[in-house]
């Protein structure tokens, strides 16, 4: 699609790309074209690889230092083309990959689930995480290959900061628990580690709230 024909089809939306204020930058929604165009561009920074189970996605900057083989490759990791890479795994993913190196397989925009009640309903219920690559979730009624056949905190993040269930009460607005056995509350913690817990909780919670969102965070041991 040439330039000049992109920018008058789209140019509410080139306008909000150009916007100053980095929130409407952020909630700018591509079309899948332009989208479909991006990924085949040979000009594109980085390369993108899948590990052994498909659940993640990683962009590896195809110029490094010295051409020394990436750790993707040593670790034989399949590698995709962009075109491939977002239909497999979507744009969200593709971006956060590009973003912070990893993507993870059906991570979504946290505003595109399902917006569930103040009686919080298992349907539209999300498991959480917080590790050192940023925020993480996803529906637990997604079908999953494990032995439960849905996902669980594990699957999300191999180590995280705090963990727990979710649901979005409403537009930006999220109800947190800690209920994750991997990495929330556990009653059966002694005494001494209750309260590194609860300074977890506090500390992710303001994490969330740094993403703009509105959290309301449910005591810890209830749900």
């Amino acid at each position: 699609m040439a330039v000049a024909r992109r920018h008058s089809r789209y140019a509410a939306i080139v306008q909000q790309t150009l916007s100053a204020d980095l929130r409407t930058r952020y909630d700018v929604i591509l079309p899948g074209e332009i989208l479909h165009e991006i990924a085949q561009q040979t000009t594109c920074v980085d390369d993108y690889y899948v590990d052994a189970d498909g659940q993640r996605l990683y962009a590896v900057a195809r110029e490094r230092k010295g051409q020394e083989p990436s750790s993707a490759e040593t670790d034989g990791l399949l590698k995709l083309r962009g075109p491939q890479a977002l239909l497999n795994y979507g744009a969200f993913c593709l971006f956060m990959a590009a973003d912070r190196s990893v993507g993870y397989r059906l991570e979504k925009d946290l505003r595109r689930f399902a917006a569930g009640s103040a009686a919080l309903p298992a349907e539209t219920k999300l498991l959480w995480t917080v590790d050192d690559e940023g925020a993480h979730f996803v529906p637990e009624s997604l079908p999953w290959d494990s032995m439960r056949g849905m996902p669980s905190h594990t699957s999300i993040s191999d180590q995280a900061y705090f963990g727990g269930e979710a649901w979005r009460t409403g537009e930006n607005e999220l109800t947190i628990n800690g209920a994750s056995r991997a990495f929330g509350y556990n009653r059966d913690f002694p005494a001494s580690l209750m309260a590194e817990g609860e300074k977890r909780y506090e500390t992710a919670s303001k994490f969330l709230r740094a993403m703009k969102l509105a959290v309301t965070a449910r005591p810890l041991g209830t749900r």
